[in-house]
């Protein structure tokens, strides 16, 4: 760590992500702390196993650094009993960008929409190239920079970690389609397209389209599965994008029922 400043927290709502430089090369980059858990209940190799298979598959991302949509990985590091992933520096994600026009009562460009469902389906394409499994589509893990590019980010931590649902809540259960409350995830590919659907929902509404008791999202996990499983996509798509083109409709429409057809 001797050869890195930190110049601020990015993020700290799951793990921790600092803004940092790498001095030597005068290099400012993001880095995220990953926690490894370690199982007193089980044996040090097991331990070393799990770590070995979060590096293996973190690594296998490097393989995609030169791929334009979505987030170079420069290194991963250990230090502490934590991983440490180096990757490109960003400036802001799309759920920032959405709440700002929100906030100011404006609606976002429909091309501009249209562009971020291509360069997301451009970026899920490499990953599965690769063999990758991308399980984290939602506007947080999609990325802007000063220059205008748009990536998506996310390195297969949470897959490695096994996370309990409990854990997963805050950030990744209102992105789930149905099928995987049924414990049916035969399709992950398939999955994306429902998760980009629900994202481009909450861009223009600002929140996904699930709504409980005093119009929050539920936080009962069993109460908001079932609003998940019985979404009617043909209301939600009209209700959320009221003032946007037939085509854009269609094309969310076209989204879910794709995945529905499993």
């Amino acid at each position: 760590m001797s050869d890195f400043k930190e110049i601020d927290i990015i993020a700290s709502s799951r793990h921790l992500v600092k803004r940092m430089i790498h001095e030597p090369s005068n290099t400012k980059l993001a880095v995220k702390f990953v926690h490894i858990p370690h199982n007193r209940h089980k044996s040090n190799e097991e331990n070393s196993k799990k770590l070995e298979s979060f590096i293996r598959v973190v690594v296998d991302f490097r393989e995609l650094r030169n791929v334009s949509n979505i987030v170079k990985l420069y290194g991963l590091g250990y230090y502490d009993g934590q991983a440490l992933i180096c990757m490109e520096l960003m400036d802001l994600s799309l759920k920032e960008i959405s709440l700002k026009f929100i906030e100011n009562k404006e609606k976002l460009n429909e091309a501009f929409l249209g562009y971020i469902i291509v360069i997301v389906l451009k970026a899920l394409v490499a990953y599965k190239s690769k063999g990758i499994l991308y399980q984290s589509v939602k506007p947080d893990n999609i990325l802007l920079n000063q220059s205008g590019a748009i990536k998506l980010c996310g390195f297969g931590e949470s897959k490695i970690l096994q996370e309990s649902l409990a854990s997963t809540f805050n950030e990744s259960l209102c992105y789930w389609p149905p099928e995987y409350f049924k414990n049916d995830k035969s399709e992950l590919a398939l999955a994306n397209i429902w998760s980009l659907g629900i994202s481009l929902i909450e861009l223009v509404s600002g929140s996904v389209p699930y709504r409980g008791k005093q119009d929050k999202v539920p936080k009962n996990i069993i109460l908001l599965q079932n609003m998940i499983t019985n979404l009617d996509t043909n209301k939600t798509v009209d209700d959320h994008f009221n003032g946007y083109s037939e085509e854009i409709k269609k094309l969310n429409i076209a989204m879910k029922l794709w995945t529905q057809s499993w």
